[in-house]
């Protein structure tokens, strides 16, 4: 499916934009507990390391995904203690 047909089956291409009010950036946040409802195991300590190694290291040509956050999940437990 391409991203088009995504976009029109949520119906987001019917949706209308008041261009005046649009910003000139965006932001996606995530949360310490979007780390852990991949791994519900780790302390929030642990998902918030996890989630600024994330922050800091991911490829921008990737963004940030469920699949990034799981690859981030399996580095920081190889790595844990080292």
């Amino acid at each position: 499916m391409s991203l088009l047909q995504e976009i029109e089956q949520f119906g987001l291409a019917d949706c209308e934009f008041n261009r005046k009010q649009l910003s000139d950036e965006i932001t996606i946040s995530w949360h310490f507990s979007d780390i852990q409802e991949v791994d519900d195991t780790l302390t929030n300590d642990e998902a918030r390391e996890i989630l600024h190694l994330i922050k800091n290291g991911h490829d921008a040509n990737i963004g940030i995904n469920w699949e990034v956050i799981d690859s981030w999940i399996d580095f920081f437990r190889a790595n844990k203690g080292k």
